[in-house]
């Protein structure tokens, strides 16, 4: 999959040679397990779990910076000292956007279009929960949407049918459990109801979770993984365990925890999905 997406980043006729195997290539590919490496700034390791590889990429124009989202193929990478920006790098054709910086720390973010990054809006989670940022390229400033009472925060923001969803405090799946259950509990919501449905199966998909980000995938049994089961990292933790719906445990496996910084946001890791690989509205320039 690395060579299908480096080999289609080189220029336009490239990407349309390739793009004819583009599906099989996608379906076949699990996720890649992203973080930064504790070493080497700038440096940017892909970990495929299921058959034990590792890439790495090198950004040294952005060492100074940290990855806080993954979205239409780029990484979002923010300035520590938040004087220069925030950074949308494609990580294959080291293409660039650069927008304002926020008027505070980040924890994640996401982009509102899938076709062209260029005309896409930035919306963001500040980093304690209580702020929406939102950005358009050409704007000289962020527009900041606060939590709606003070007594809740934001926990995660998404966008569904064209619309901005975030998930706040109030809106949790778990209030006032205080015990933790053998068997794995997952929600969707029904938005027609406007309630949380509890899922009993997955069926013949897989979740995969971290701190910041998550996601459903299907076809597993092209790559080795196992349906109906959830995958799983935090942030304090350079090992990545697979559990099933019932609450079986399936296994682990040890990513080389030396080369991830680990204990900060802005260092976990994060899951790489199929649909960022998008090589189709990658610009040439």
């Amino acid at each position: 999959m690395m060579d299908h997406l480096s080999f289609s980043g080189v220029c336009r006729s490239w990407r349309a040679s390739a793009l004819p195997c583009k599906k099989d290539k996608i379906a076949s590919q699990p996720p890649f397990l992203v973080a930064l490496s504790a070493h080497v700034r700038g440096r940017l390791f892909f970990y495929d779990i299921f058959e034990g590889r590792k890439y790495k990429t090198e950004f040294p124009n952005h060492a100074d910076k940290f990855c806080c989202g993954f979205c239409c193929g780029y990484l979002m990478m923010e300035d520590r000292n938040a004087q220069n920006g925030l950074w949308l790098v494609n990580p294959f054709t080291r293409h660039e956007l650069q927008f304002p910086a926020p008027p505070e720390r980040i924890r994640h973010a996401i982009i509102t279009s899938s076709v062209v990054p260029s005309d896409s809006s930035i919306v963001a989670l500040s980093a304690d929960y209580e702020n929406l940022l939102f950005c358009h390229p050409g704007y000289v400033n962020w527009i900041v949407l606060p939590v709606p009472s003070k007594s809740w925060v934001y926990l995660d923001l998404t966008i569904f049918k064209k619309k901005i969803y975030a998930l706040t405090s109030q809106g949790r799946a778990f209030d006032g459990e205080s015990y933790s259950h053998e068997e794995p509990q997952v929600f969707k919501l029904d938005f027609k109801m406007k309630e949380w449905v509890k899922m009993e199966s997955l069926e013949d998909k897989v979740m995969f979770l971290s701190d910041v980000k998550c996601g459903v995938v299907g076809n597993p049994d092209k790559w080795g993984g196992c349906s109906n089961s959830i995958y799983s990292v935090n942030l304090f933790s350079n090992m990545c365990i697979a559990i099933s719906m019932e609450g079986h445990w399936l296994g682990s496996c040890r990513f080389p925890g030396s080369q991830f910084v680990g204990g900060s946001p802005s260092s976990s890791p994060y899951w790489f999905f199929q649909e960022s690989y998008n090589t189709d509205a990658l610009s040439d320039n």
